[in-house]
């Protein structure tokens, strides 16, 4: 069983890995079909012929990854409530096919609410292969404090 996080348990610029994932053809085409049919991320001669040269990964693609990694690896125990907002949300580089991801979150603030919530601001961010940022996202969630135990007592 995993220890429950709360946040006032959670540290500030610290960043907390969230793992890896290699993104291929396949899947790449598999998400846009579904969820983003453009010709540069469903299409490989278009992809070819366009700017990026190749096949790319579709920016909700991108995020989809991020969620996963962080749910998976890093919120496990985290008590999270609800998201609250995304801030900003940014693609500063293509994801091609072939590429190895890698995530990152890191708490910039907790803003207490005195209702035994807060509101937590993050960074997150995916890295490729070359370490280069891919995906920069400032998401807020609404997670239970400590003292929202004392409560249920």
């Amino acid at each position: 069983m995993i220890d429950p996080v709360f946040a006032d348990d959670l540290i500030l610029d610290v960043p907390y890995e969230a793992g890896s994932h290699h993104v291929s053809d396949e899947e790449i085409i598999d998400f846009a079909r579904r969820w983003d049919p453009l010709p540069m991320h469903t299409d490989l001669a278009a992809a070819a012929a366009s700017p990026f040269g190749g096949l790319i990964a579709s920016g909700i693609h991108s995020f989809g990854i991020y969620q996963r990694l962080t749910v998976l690896n890093v919120y496990r125990g985290w008590q999270i409530i609800a998201g609250r907002r995304i801030h900003e949300l940014e693609f500063p580089k293509p994801v091609f096919a072939g590429t190895t991801l890698r995530a990152f979150v890191r708490i910039d603030r907790i803003v207490p609410r005195g209702d035994g919530r807060s509101v937590v601001h993050k960074t997150g961010t995916l890295v490729d292969d070359e370490g280069d940022l891919v995906l920069r996202i400032h998401p807020q969630v609404y997670m239970w404090d400590r003292t929202s135990l004392l409560g249920s007592t």
